[in-house]
């Protein structure tokens, strides 16, 4: 498509002009001596590369680039001519590349072509088997932007690794993220008591234990003075059957200098 009046025309078409094989030779020791003309067909200039001498595989690795109005009918031409000394330059072949099929790629469009007679649509029209032609086309369009065909799939781990970058920025200090991007301190929440640290699991065991697990004192009343418990005696109280100094139970007879140490007249 035409750009409009006043627009400046960015788009434009990228040629790398590679290499040629199977070449008929022109001249008489059985080699030629290529090159190439390269041009939109009826617009802009003329290029021509190199002169590659006696060769019927040449190799150029020349670059060139033209812009281009009409992409949807314009074409490049690459010629491929003998050169003569005498100017009489013998023609060995030309590929016509429609420029929407670079356009329309993507991505740049590495491909051999195969060279036809002048006036051939296709080789099935071409009497002679010329040989193909390499080249490397890239597309500029109208915004100025390279068809440079990097593959979308490469983009994918970039935006993963800048996903698990943004998320590690938003944990809190000091809670450790697993893989998958969720906290471990979640994780083990949802765990029972039993899998959770010894630590967690001390404290509830200390309020379950009984009073008897803290020391005697804290359990034993505390006695008040003047307070009496049964069982207890205190200083002047008799109990039943408790003999006081100089009592004499029925039946019991007192014997003389019994329980003296020594007896008066010795032993």
């Amino acid at each position: 498509m035409k750009p409009a009046k006043g627009v400046v025309n960015r788009k434009k078409i990228h040629v790398l002009l590679i290499e040629a094989k199977g070449l008929k030779a022109a001249d008489f020791n059985g080699k030629s001596d290529p090159f190439c003309t390269l041009i939109i067909r009826n617009r802009g200039s003329l290029c021509q590369s190199s002169t590659k001498p006696k060769t019927l595989t040449p190799k150029w690795g020349e670059e060139f680039e033209f812009e281009v109005v009409d992409e949807n009918n314009d074409y490049l031409d690459i010629t491929v001519y003998d050169w003569d000394k005498t100017g009489n330059n013998d023609f060995l072949g030309v590929a016509n590349i429609p420029v929407a099929a670079v356009a329309n790629a993507g991505r740049p469009l590495d491909k051999w072509f195969p060279l036809l007679d002048k006036r051939a649509a296709s080789t099935t029209h071409s009497k002679k088997d010329r040989g193909e032609l390499h080249v490397k086309l890239t597309w500029t369009d109208q915004s100025g932007k390279t068809h440079s065909g990097a593959p979308k799939a490469a983009a994918a781990p970039q935006q993963q690794q800048q996903q698990q970058q943004q998320q590690q920025q938003q944990q809190p200090m000091g809670v450790p993220v697993q893989q998958g991007g969720y906290p471990m301190q979640q994780q083990m929440m949802g765990q029972p008591m039993m899998q959770q640290p010894m630590m967690m699991q001390q404290p509830m065991m200390m309020q379950q234990q009984p009073m008897m697990g803290q020391p005697m004192m804290m359990q034993q009343p505390m006695m008040q003075p003047g307070m009496m418990q049964p069982g207890m005696m205190q200083p002047g109280m008799m109990q039943p059957g408790m003999m006081q100094p100089g009592m004499m139970q029925p039946g019991m007879m007192q014997q003389p200098n019994m329980g003296q140490y020594p007896p008066p007249g010795g032993y």
